[in-house]
């Protein structure tokens, strides 16, 4: 569950990445795991297409069907 954000003020591109998890029952390091390596597949997954975007090339609606086709 997650999704990539951009600050208009200062360019900045971030992934955001939300779990639930329960604490009390202590936090598994698979849990843990997944909220370190999920946003970097998800650049690995679209990182071309938004440098692509930001040197002002491409189209982004076939930037994201290529990088989902892949």
């Amino acid at each position: 569950y997650g999704n990539f954000e951009l600050d208009y003020i200062d360019g900045e591109i971030r992934y955001k990445y939300s779990a639930e998890m329960d604490v009390a029952n202590n936090v598994s390091n698979n849990s843990l795991d997944k909220c370190v390596i999920v946003p970097c597949l998800m650049f690995q997954q679209y990182g071309k297409g938004i440098l692509t975007l930001i040197y002002g090339e491409g189209d982004p609606q076939k930037l994201i069907e290529e990088a989902e086709s892949n």
